[in-house]
């Protein structure tokens, strides 16, 4: 299947499947008797009717640059292709012929290739509507033989259809409707084009010479031949669809892109900036954590040496701590008139059975002297003789052991032991 399609933004766009074969393209169009020829006083237009990929027309479809190109002797033979009005091929007029085909590859309208038709206009009627440029744009009625979307490379007509829709967006990309095969029908001058640069180019009188030498002559537009008449430029800024309008297009295009990369560019500076406070704060941030960890290690190894001395300190003031209970049980022993502990036996014991062994002496001795005055060693018992200097001395001294060992106080003890590990800190 191919398509047919008629490049026409004024209504719904036209694009029916039709038979894959070259076709006649028989019309039934009213067109004056008699084989072509070129009135002297007809007139001669240069139109850019199609533009090529990548420029896209307001029907998403785009043409490829082998399709114009391949699609150059179908506009000629086996006859010329009609130029009519708003594709109107059932009961419309030819206004005229297109007398050549070529492809354009640069100074076109578009910035992209095109092809150049040049065209015949023998009526006055159309003569005139084109002179004062009512007839003015165009629109090209082709048949489509391989038409692929754009998004997956999908045939069209090939029995299957792919999912995508023609103008639709895909992950930020537009389906179009690319065309890689086409042969000519017809022509039209149109009020609205889907191609925004299909128009007239210039417009002049057919030469008094022979046909041959019409058609071989040189549509150069950049040489004004004589009895040419120019299309209007921007010095005709009565005429909305002249050679200026496009300019003025394509400027404001390239002013768009060129605000939008100076604002990518601002942005982009601005991120910069960004990205370098945040570099110069994580860096000054990790100084400071490399100089926490620093102080960290030091005061780490500090504590370990504290922990080490504590530990060590500790130690020894349980051996103190047992020895000053061993002391303190021998001299109990002495005080209660018994013999000491036998070293060996009272070292293997516990501190907690040292203790339970003082207590004990201490209740025996306080429940022996409750009435009785312990006899002193010398003491003087007889009411009638005075005690000596000497005796007197020993007694206090008795009383001060015998007090001294009821008021033993282990925690002064413990915490005369710890004081010294406490100042090295």
């Amino acid at each position: 299947m191919a398509l047919e399609i008629h490049e026409y933004s004024s209504g719904e766009f036209k694009a029916e499947f039709v038979e894959d074969v070259q076709h006649s393209l028989d019309m039934n169009l009213t067109e004056a008797d008699g084989d072509l020829q070129i009135d002297p006083n007809s007139l001669m237009v240069d139109i850019e009717g199609i533009h090529a990929y990548p420029h896209a027309t307001r029907n998403f479809t785009r043409y490829m640059p082998k399709c114009l190109k391949g699609s150059i002797p179908s506009w000629t033979k086996p006859y010329n292709r009609p130029l009519i009005r708003h594709h109107n091929e059932k009961d419309g007029d030819i206004i005229g012929r297109v007398i050549s085909a070529d492809y354009k590859k640069d100074k076109t309208f578009s910035g992209t290739p095109a092809l150049l038709f040049t065209v015949n206009i023998p009526g006055e009627e159309a003569k005139a509507a084109i002179k004062n440029g009512t007839e003015s744009t165009v629109s090209i009625g082709v048949i489509a033989h391989d038409v692929r979307c754009s998004i997956c490379g999908h045939q069209l007509g090939s029995g299957t259809e792919c999912e995508h829709e023609r103008g639709a967006t895909y992950n930020g990309e537009t389906c179009y409707w690319d065309i890689y095969s086409m042969e000519a029908k017809e022509l039209s001058y149109v009020i609205v084009p889907s191609d925004i640069y299909a128009k007239n180019v210039k417009v002049y009188s057919a030469s008094k010479g022979s046909q041959k030498s019409l058609l071989t002559e040189s549509f150069d537009n950049t040489i004004q031949k004589k009895g040419e008449k120019l299309m209007p430029t921007d010095k005709d800024k009565d005429n909305d669809l002249n050679v200026s309008e496009a300019l003025e297009q394509k400027i404001k295009e390239l002013e768009a892109q060129n605000a939008e990369i100076t604002k990518a560019k601002a942005d982009l500076e601005v991120k910069m900036t960004e990205m370098t406070e945040t570099k110069t704060a994580l860096e000054t941030k990790i100084e400071e954590l490399n100089k926490t960890i620093d102080t960290m290690k030091v005061e780490a190894t500090e504590a370990a040496a504290m922990k080490e001395g504590l530990e060590t300190a500790l130690e020894e003031a349980k051996v103190a701590c047992k020895e000053s209970l061993i002391d303190t049980a021998q001299a109990w022993r002495t005080v209660l008139g018994k013999s000491a502990y036998a070293d060996d036996d009272i070292k293997n014991r516990s501190e907690e059975a040292i203790r339970c062994a003082i207590t004990d002496m201490k209740e025996d001795y306080d429940s022996s002297h409750k009435e009785v005055e312990p006899e002193l060693p010398g003491k003087i018992t007889s009411p009638e003789v005075v005690e000596s200097e000497e005796d007197t001395k020993k007694k206090i001294e008795m009383k001060e052991k015998i007090e001294k060992l009821r008021n033993v106080n282990l925690e002064e003890g413990l915490s005369s032991l710890f004081s010294p590990v406490a100042a090295r800190r």
